[in-house]
């Protein structure tokens, strides 16, 4: 995975998915360095007093994904989908489907089903980066 990080250019699925689901090597990609932050507040358990502040940290990072790529891939991007809500979806999936790899049976239902999920979103990033229009529509109609 030797992407060009240079400006216009959106990371990969892989590159996104290692910092969505943490691990790896330290990703240098403006995107991949917000979505790690992203996936360190899904994992982390918040109580219920703290859910606002969970929310609006998570807030800020989704805008800042967002304003990157209106300034850096351009206003077609952008106007087609919050590339940030994106991203920040992928990272709660990636963080559930760890916690139930770790609390439950890694053979059971509810493990594939959550690795699924994190799937899906990954091929939707590789859509979006690779831009085909039907799931810009999808993902944009509020499906979510």
């Amino acid at each position: 995975m030797s992407a060009d990080h240079s400006a216009g250019v959106l990371p990969d699925w892989h590159e996104l998915h290692i910092a969505a689901v943490g691990g790896g090597a330290a990703l240098e990609h403006p995107l991949t360095r917000l979505a790690r932050a992203l996936a360190k507040l899904h994992r982390k358990r918040w109580p219920s007093r703290k859910q606002a502040v969970a929310a609006r940290r998570r807030r800020v990072l989704v805008d800042a994904i967002d304003l990157w790529v209106a300034a850096n891939v351009g206003v077609a991007v952008a106007e087609t989908a919050s590339v940030g809500a994106l991203i920040d979806e992928l990272t709660r999936a990636g963080a559930c489907a760890r916690r139930l790899l770790a609390t439950t049976d890694p053979a059971g239902d509810a493990v594939h089903a959550a690795w699924t999920a994190v799937a899906v979103l990954a091929d939707e990033w590789s859509d979006l980066v690779t831009h085909t229009p039907i799931h810009y529509e999808r993902f944009n109609a509020g499906t979510r």
